[in-house]
């Protein structure tokens, strides 16, 4: 394969920690994926959601994913029923305000969708 440095870097995105996020971002929903990992010898799954920022302004087209361990599972789900969904991937496309917060029992705040800015554009 042959790609040029300048195509390279062209090419490339930037992601960020959600750790290292403001505690409020705005940001499109792209990608969810089921996921595990071993943690202390035991295997445990986490939803991973990509999200693209659209604010705050400095981090405009930064994606970050943000994950959800099973113990936030029942929240989340509850609060995207609030709004009308009825499967985790109808929210790919969607904008939502992100905010971190303490959601079930989980040792750090997750930024945790409390509201909708938009729907996919068709």
């Amino acid at each position: 394969m042959s790609i040029s440095l300048d195509e390279l870097e062209e090419k490339g995105i930037e992601v960020r920690l959600a750790s290292d996020l403001p505690d409020r971002i705005v940001g499109t929903v792209e990608n969810i994926q089921l996921k595990s990992k071993v943690v202390m010898g035991k295997e445990r799954e986490y939803l991973a959601v990509s999200v693209r920022i659209t604010s705050p302004e400095e981090l405009k087209g930064t994606l970050t994913v943000i994950g959800y361990p099973k113990s936030t599972w029942k929240a989340l789900a509850k609060q995207l029923k609030s709004w009308g969904f009825k499967n985790l991937e109808d929210i790919i496309g969607y904008r939502f305000v992100f905010e971190r917060k303490p959601v079930g029992r989980v040792r750090y705040p997750r930024h945790f969708p409390v509201d909708i800015q938009a729907k996919p554009k068709k």
